[in-house]
């Protein structure tokens, strides 16, 4: 019995969900459940989903492979230790403007290379999310603002776009590759190692402090993240960066601004003299 099949079998209603989520960390196999690709797959269940959501089909998978876990079939036993999502902090890393305007500028090898570039910029400077990145068209920019509705909230947002973004929203579409999660990631790695964004950066992951290269610490949600910690920094209100991002709450933006100054009037800056 193949991976998905036995999915289909023992998931119920969750299957679907499962498989697409699973397909998209490059897991398409028994033996495709690695450490590395397990790792890949949280990932991508905490930049697409909910919170909620996200815990939710990862303890329905990890259930699932309790089931067979005495069978040898799992490459990597220790499952539950990824899965382990309660009180994990995920990793929030931005780049600034110098690191973000050089990985822009930085030299592409081959075509992924330059997909994965100009998808990342694009999210960057709109704030869409990846799945919805990828999903716009030249069609959806009308003068100098692009408008679409997210897939994740069904929210519209009108953002203010450049030349150049729409031309790069138009190259992607030509391109149009279909690169699975991980492999994006590691692009996304790659380029910005490249690009000399290499500041050492505090993360908490798994209970647990590290320090690394802001490189190693990169993904698709990082786009986002950039976008709304830029324009805090720039003094643009939680609220605007909120309708901007496509996000439902103010409460829910708040979370992916990463380094928050506070923007004070000179009456209040006498405080503090």
């Amino acid at each position: 019995m193949t991976l998905y099949e036995a999915i289909t079998r023992h998931t119920g209603a969750q299957s679907k969900t499962l498989i697409k989520h699973l397909a998209a960390a490059g897991i398409e196999q028994w033996g495709s459940l690695t450490k590395v690709n397990l790792m890949a797959l949280q990932d991508e269940l905490k930049c697409t989903l909910a919170p909620s959501s996200a815990k939710t089909v990862a303890a329905t998978l990890a259930a699932f492979l309790h089931r067979f876990e005495e069978e040898d079939l799992i490459p990597y036993k220790d499952f539950p230790s990824v899965f382990h999502l309660k009180g994990d902090k995920s990793i929030k890393t931005y780049l600034t403007s110098e690191e973000l305007a050089a990985f822009e500028n930085v030299r592409v090898r081959s075509d992924n290379e330059e997909y994965v570039r100009d998808c990342f910029v694009i999210s960057a400077r709109t704030g869409m999310r990846h799945s919805d990145m990828i999903q716009v068209r030249s069609e959806n920019v009308q003068g100098k603002q692009l408008t679409y509705s997210s897939q994740k909230t069904h929210i519209v947002a009108t953002i203010p776009v450049s030349e150049r973004i729409e031309r790069m929203i138009e190259k992607v579409n030509q391109m149009a590759l279909d690169l699975p999660l991980k492999t994006y990631n590691a692009i996304v790695r790659r380029l910005a190692r490249r690009a000399g964004i290499n500041a050492r950066v505090a993360i908490h992951k798994g209970g647990k402090d590290y320090t690394k290269e802001k490189w190693e610490c990169l993904s698709s949600h990082s786009a986002r993240v950039t976008f709304c910690t830029l324009l805090s920094d720039l003094g643009v209100s939680v609220t605007d960066i909120s309708h901007l991002a496509g996000h439902s709450s103010p409460l829910m933006t708040n979370g992916y601004i990463v380094r928050k100054t506070p923007v004070l009037s000179d009456n209040a800056m006498t405080f503090f003299e």
